[in-house]
C-alpha cells in the first residue's frame, strides 16, 4: 500500500501517470525499493523534458500518420502534438513539431 500510495502521491504533484508508472513498476518489481529513493537517484529523468524521446515515442507508435506527414499533409501534426501532450504535459508544441520534422526529414 505504501508504494501505491507514495506512486499518488508523486504523480499529483511531481511528474505526470506515465512516469509514475515507471516508478511504481520499479518498485513493484524491486523489493525493498523505496519509490521516493528510485524518483530521487534518476531525478534528471523525471524532471527533464526530453523531447527527443517523447518525438521517437510518437513516431513509433504513429507510423501511418508518419508517411502521411511525409507525403506532404502537415495537418496531420496536430494529431501527433495531442498525443504528446498526453505523454508529457509540459511539451511545448512548436518545439515538438520542428524535433519531428528535423527527425523525418534526415
Amino acid at each position: 500500500d505504501s508504494v501505491v500510495e507514495i506512486c499518488w502521491d508523486l504523480s499529483l504533484k511531481l511528474i505526470d501517470m506515465r512516469q509514475a508508472k515507471l516508478i511504481f513498476e520499479a518498485c513493484w518489481n524491486t523489493p525493498y525499493l523505496c519509490p521516493w529513493d528510485f524518483f530521487c537517484s534518476n531525478l534528471d529523468m523525471f524532471i527533464k523534458n526530453d523531447i527527443t524521446s517523447v518525438v521517437k515515442q510518437i513516431i513509433s507508435e504513429n507510423v501511418i500518420v508518419i508517411q502521411q506527414i511525409k507525403s506532404g499533409n502537415t495537418k496531420a501534426i496536430g494529431s501527433l502534438i495531442g498525443k504528446a501532450i498526453k505523454l508529457d504535459k509540459s511539451i511545448n508544441p512548436k518545439e515538438f513539431s520542428e524535433k519531428l520534422m528535423q527527425i523525418i526529414t534526415d
